[in-house]
């Protein structure tokens, strides 16, 4: 089976898709939009994304992507399965007599007081991932702020290591597949349920009358992040994972509410 993940290679998504399973194939994709469509696309069977970093919170676009999968009936085509983390050590990679620092955007909120102290005034460029930042930094003598396999990768040389402002900084990722796919899969007790949810922000309390619902069906919020919706203005869409709870009735429940909602996954 394949399994994509955002390249190049030595990226911490790559590290998570070493982590889904043994004999995969593993397949670079470009950027994170590209983890979630070449699911729906059927290019591979799976692909990791990164959805939330301990230290700098939720990744915005891959929420963004979530949001375009397409949804029949209630049914939404593509879904997580697995849960994996990955521990997050950066280095500061490449050439210190530059002035310039690739990264992914996601990083600089990992590593700001250190670059307070020890590269206050350089110029900072988002990339598409932080292994890119590495390959950049070698091809143009700038620097990078990756992984140190990144670098080995990239035969970039590692300047500082363990630059991230905290400790046991970890990203964690969800695995996802198509519905029709997951009797490839071993089965495993889910432990976590993925919704989203859309409500009529125009009348009063619906957010709330929702989120009472799932209170009530006895599901645990241990994440909601919120994201604008593309096609109403000041209207947003709200992804929420949840731990136990009587889920199907909640559901049902919710749409009686008028709401729109979806399962993103089970893992």
């Amino acid at each position: 089976m394949k399994v994509g993940f955002l390249g190049p290679k030595g990226t911490y998504s790559y590290e998570a898709a070493l982590k889904a399973g043994e004999g995969l194939e593993l397949i670079e994709l470009e950027n994170i939009d590209r983890c979630v469509e070449s699911v729906v696309k059927k290019e591979v069977e799976m692909s990791v994304l990164p959805i939330e970093n301990s230290t700098n919170g939720s990744v915005a676009g891959a929420f963004d992507a979530l949001m375009r999968i397409p949804v029949v009936d209630g049914h939404a085509a593509v879904v997580a399965t697995k849960e994996i983390v990955v521990d997050i050590s950066h280095c500061l990679v490449g050439y210190r007599e530059s002035n310039v620092v690739y990264s992914h955007p996601q990083v600089w909120g990992q590593v700001k007081e250190w670059m307070k102290r020890h590269l206050s005034g350089v110029e900072t460029v988002d990339v598409s991932s932080t292994s890119k930042g590495a390959l950049i930094a070698e091809s143009q003598k700038a620097m990078g702020i990756s992984s140190e396999a990144a670098a080995v990768v990239h035969g970039t040389p590692v300047l500082e290591r363990e630059i991230n402002d905290k400790k046991g900084n970890q990203t964690r990722f969800l695995l996802l597949t198509c519905p029709e796919a997951l009797g490839l899969f071993t089965p495993v007790p889910s432990k976590k349920t993925l919704l989203k949810l859309q409500v009529e922000h125009t009348r009063i309390g619906a957010l709330s009358e929702a989120l009472q619902v799932l209170s009530e069906y006895g599901m645990n919020l241990t994440f909601i992040t919120s994201r604008p919706d593309p096609e109403r203005e000041w209207q947003y869409i709200h992804f929420i994972e949840s731990t136990g709870g009587e889920i199907e009735q909640a559901i049902t429940k919710l749409r009686e509410h008028r709401c729109n909602v979806c399962v993103l996954g089970n893992y």
